[in-house]
């Protein structure tokens, strides 16, 4: 576990406190993956939809937080931010959300294969 926080920069120790059981982290984690909120969140960009894309990124900021993916939490949270001030969301700030939501996923994938 330490070496999937260390690829996502996230601090397992922080995970631990607020979610106390490793065993639940293991659990739980695999299924971040099948969280819709990324591909909504894009979609609805895309759509121009903002109201669910602003909702999207609140969701995947808050589900990234409470897992300790602490990078890919500060991507959307910046992406929240832009939106609440009525901006539209910078290519460069898309862009790495989707590299940070591409890494998580890659480490995801390497913890399920290591477990």
């Amino acid at each position: 576990m330490s070496k999937f926080y260390a690829a996502v920069g996230g601090d397992l120790s922080d995970v631990l406190e607020r979610l106390e059981d490793l065993d639940i982290v293991k659990f739980y984690l695999p299924g971040f993956e099948n969280d819709p909120s990324y591909t909504v969140l894009m979609q609805s960009l895309k759509d121009g939809d903002r109201q669910r894309a602003f909702r999207a990124a609140h969701t995947l900021k808050g589900l990234s937080y409470n897992f300790g993916l602490d990078r890919l939490g500060n991507c959307a949270a910046a992406l929240c931010r832009a939106m609440r001030e009525g901006q539209s969301p910078s290519p460069e700030l898309l862009r790495q959300l989707t590299e940070e939501y591409e890494c998580v996923i890659d480490a995801i994938h390497e913890l399920i294969n290591g477990i």
